[in-house]
């Protein structure tokens, strides 16, 4: 205790004597509590070599991924550049408890329903949003293929202009797979838009159908846009660089999530090799 009334004293005297009494008392703890081991505050520790550092970095830069997803991906090995991490007790990140806050959870899928990538695509757009992204756009327009859950992001000024995206990616997966793709499952969407999407394939199928119908597309939209939220958040970035969050958001999921009944990544379901997330 002979140490603890000597930094008390010296508290005292900073009050009295320095210009800035706070600035003094802070200088004096710190030191106190970062150079001693006293048995009335405990062993000095370093917070940032601790353990949780790993943990709490990754958590940040794969878009605040859940811990326990966190440390079961880093596990399994499934992703190149992912280190080994420890679980740790009691970690609430505020900025996912804000971004994350839901009303009420879609129903799980069940079954995989396809046999290969391309299959089946599921499409929806959402917006318009509540201000303008940097580059003007309002609308985001959501591509996610049934059977890896691989997912593509496009950004459109108007809702009409859905057909103008969809025309590229669909004969590319066409050709990647080279199987047939049999269906499109999108969200009723505008009339112009209909009569294009006729004109795309005469041997695909279109479903046109309501958003609480089309599960797998809410679902991706749900996690895209609860991750944007989250990184905005953290660092207060201003609303207009929404489009920039849902594409990083975009990236990270379709390396990191994992297709539920075949325990690989949507990534590696697609292009056949695992991903990487080193250079994040």
């Amino acid at each position: 205790m002979k140490d603890l009334w000597f930094v008390l004293r010296k508290v005292r005297a900073a009050f009295l004597m320095q210009r800035r009494p706070l600035f003094a008392l802070c200088y004096l703890l710190v030191r106190f509590l970062g150079s001693t081991s006293h048995p009335f505050f405990g062993p000095a520790r370093c917070l940032v070599a601790s353990p949780s550092a790993d943990i709490w970095k990754w958590h940040r830069r794969l878009g605040h991924l859940s811990f326990d997803l966190l440390v079961r991906l880093s596990s399994m090995g499934l992703i190149r550049g992912l280190p080994k991490l420890r679980a740790q007790k009691d970690l609430v990140c505020q900025p996912c408890r804000h971004g994350k806050m839901v009303a009420a959870s879609h129903i799980p899928v069940s079954q995989v329903m396809t046999s290969y990538p391309g299959e089946l695509l599921h499409m929806d757009t959402v917006g318009p949003a509540r201000v303008a992204s940097v580059g003007g756009k309002w609308y985001v327009l959501v591509i996610v293929d049934n059977f890896s859950r691989f997912s593509w992001v496009f950004f459109m000024e108007f809702k009409d202009e859905a057909f103008g995206f969809v025309r590229d990616p669909v004969p590319r997966l066409r050709n990647e797979s080279h199987k047939a793709m049999r269906a499109i499952r999108k969200v009723t969407m505008a009339e112009n838009s209909k009569l294009s999407f006729r004109k795309l394939r005469h041997d695909l199928v279109f479903f046109s159908i309501y958003p609480s119908a089309n599960g797998v597309v809410e679902r991706k939209n749900r996690t895209l846009v609860e991750v944007a939220r989250t990184m905005l958040d953290e660092h207060r970035t201003p609303r207009r660089f929404w489009a920039e969050a849902v594409n990083t958001a975009r990236y990270i999921a379709n390396r990191i999530f994992l297709r539920a009944f075949l325990g690989k990544t949507s990534y590696e379901l697609r292009f056949g090799r695992q991903p990487g997330v080193k250079h994040l």
